[in-house]
């Protein structure tokens, strides 16, 4: 297996890319699901699953760095060898599929529901998936061009819609934490949000592209994309619970969309936030796609040990798995399931069969060569 060294991006572009791969699924269903887990301990799940998922992302980036690999597939090939490479990115990889297939639905769904009921879903996701496949076909410094000049737009649309929704907020008690703290609801609702941060894991494994950057700043800058996205989080949460109460907002199949259109703007161009919400869903949900797209074809790439213009079959081949696979998707409650029952606990149990083991490995073979130069 060769090294294939992408093209050098800047701290900044590294940022958004980790900001970009982790969390935009959860404008589908957020905060239902952790207000249902936790009720009004709420705020002390999504404080927790930040933390975790900050401690995460450390522990990935510094297996990398006692490694010293290059990418994904080289962290895991220096510490299990080739076949458990294989083994692991295969299930890595499928994991990570199938969530994509489910935030797929759950965003055609969305969009044949509420704007366009006279269009197939199956056209309104091809779309989708099509630009992605095309962004992440370029390189890397092509794709976080393409995030860097993007993302921060759509992060102020967001942060317009939420401001002009402030308004609305009438449940305030509802937004305050419970004295009495439930330990077991806490972690369920820590539970139900895990899948909003296994997304973000292909993209760790490329602190080596960054350039004028040591491996510790990279890892930094991954936490701080990490805080930045539990901002949103919260803000998320506080806006929704706040305006429709807790009650309506377990039972509102998207309540952040119910929310958001009660927005009204007078102007002459626009009636309600409707175009902002189809614009800045459809190019977040895209720009992620093509992250996703872009990290697991890379590693395949330098897997398979092929030249970079085949890289760009791969990308359409797990583009057309996941429109495929998300056309079989019925139904939101299916999509639902399938990230809650399914992605949320088998990458829990993957997590600790293979990321603290690959740590613990990682990290007693570092020492051992220090020793041995010492």
């Amino acid at each position: 297996m060769k090294i294939i060294l992408a093209e050098p991006i800047s701290p900044g572009q590294y940022f958004w890319l980790i900001t970009t791969s982790v969390v935009v699924g959860g404008v589908y269903i957020w905060p239902q699901y952790v207000v249902m887990a936790a009720k009004q301990n709420a705020p002390w799940s999504i404080l927790g699953s930040v933390l975790v998922a900050y401690g995460l992302i450390w522990l990935r980036a510094s297996w990398a760095a006692y490694t010293q690999g290059t990418s994904y597939a080289d962290v895991l090939r220096k510490t299990w060898g080739a076949i458990g490479m294989w083994l692991v990115f295969v299930l890595s990889l499928s994991i990570g599929i199938v969530l994509d297939m489910a935030l797929l639905a759950l965003y055609g769904q969305l969009m044949h529901t509420i704007f366009y009921e006279a269009t197939p879903r199956f056209v309104i996701e091809l779309l989708v998936v099509g630009a992605a496949a095309w962004i992440a076909s370029k390189s890397l410094n092509g794709l976080a061009r393409n995030v860097q000049f993007w993302f921060p737009g759509l992060v102020l649309l967001v942060l317009i819609i939420v401001y002009l929704s402030l308004h609305h907020l009438h449940y305030w008690g509802a937004l305050t934490p419970s004295n009495m703290v439930q330990y077991l609801p806490i972690l369920h609702g820590i539970g139900v949000t895990w899948y909003l941060f296994v997304q973000g894991e292909g993209m760790i494994y490329l602190a080596t592209q960054v350039r004028n950057t040591t491996r510790r700043q990279a890892r930094r800058l991954a936490g701080w994309a990490i805080l930045f996205q539990g901002f949103w989080l919260m803000l998320f949460y506080v806006v929704v619970v706040g305006t429709i109460g807790p009650q309506a907002t377990e039972v509102l199949r998207w309540p952040i969309v119910y929310v958001f259109s009660s927005v009204i703007i007078q102007s002459f161009f626009l009636s309600g936030v409707g175009t902002l919400i189809l614009l800045t869903w459809s190019i977040a949900l895209t720009l992620y796609l093509a992250v996703q797209l872009f990290c697991w074809s890379w590693n395949l790439e330098i897997m398979l040990d092929i030249g970079a213009k085949t890289r760009a079959i791969i990308v359409v081949a797990l583009a057309l798995i996941t429109i495929i696979g998300s056309s079989l998707i019925p139904s939101p409650v299916w999509a639902n399931s399938v990230v809650l029952n399914f992605v949320n606990p088998v990458d829990m149990i993957c997590t600790a069969v293979i990321l603290v083991p690959s740590f613990g490995i990682s990290w007693l073979k570092f020492r051992h060569r220090r020793q041995e130069i010492a």
